[in-house]
């Protein structure tokens, strides 16, 4: 009897066993803060532009292209698809617009309007480039065109009195490209074409900081 018994427990024990070796065990995942969450706690308001001082007028303009920079200028000019040429012109009209910048030296050609930076202004742009950061860095995100039609630029000028690189502005699209591709305008924030827009116009530019075809 007692046999029976003792093989009775051990079938109860091997199925035991055998239903625990079935069982899955579960999966503990951990908590943390993936994409989706950022995302959901986003506002486009964090995309803000802030000033935040962070760094001081001599580590700015000890930067590039400041670092090298001599002269600086800002320019106004005929977009590359603009709709205005002179029909009197011999020459093919498309290949006098957009900034024309050869062996360092600008052909005037197609520029509307040039002003030279004074030293305040030169270091305005760089708290503008440096300087100028989101309200609040929370996945943030900017936009641009799909189109590139610049009508503004910065020269930088060596002390050779040269163009050594310059980046184009686009205000229509909101974009830019620069001469190196080491150059650019900092931190995408909502407000970062406004501020250099306004820039521009302070510093006498109007002409391309805002959307412009019939001139």
């Amino acid at each position: 009897m007692l046999k029976y018994k003792l093989f009775g427990l051990l079938v109860m024990f091997t199925v035991f066993c055998s239903a625990l070796a079935q069982t899955p065990a579960k999966t503990i995942t951990p908590k943390t803060v993936g994409d989706q969450t950022l995302k959901s706690n986003h506002k486009h308001s964090d995309d803000d532009c802030i000033f935040n001082d962070k760094l001081s007028l001599a580590i700015r303009l000890s930067k590039y292209p400041f670092s090298g920079a001599v002269k600086i200028a800002a320019v106004s000019y005929s977009g590359p698809m603009s709709v205005d040429f002179n029909p009197k012109d011999k020459k093919k009209p498309w290949l006098h617009k957009g900034l024309i910048v050869v062996n360092g030296k600008l052909n005037r050609s197609t520029i509307k309007e040039y002003v030279v930076l004074n030293t305040s202004r030169r270091n305005n742009l760089t708290n503008i480039i440096f300087n100028t950061t989101y309200r609040k860095i929370n996945d943030n995100a900017s936009e641009e065109g799909g189109c590139f039609d610049p009508r503004n630029a910065f020269l930088f000028y060596d002390k050779n009195g040269r163009i050594f690189d310059y980046i184009q502005v686009c205000f229509e699209c909101h974009s830019f490209r620069s001469l190196s591709g080491k150059l650019d305008i900092g931190t995408i924030c909502n407000q970062k074409y406004d501020l250099l827009s306004k820039f521009l116009v302070d510093a006498g530019i109007k002409y391309g900081t805002r959307i412009v075809w019939e001139q």
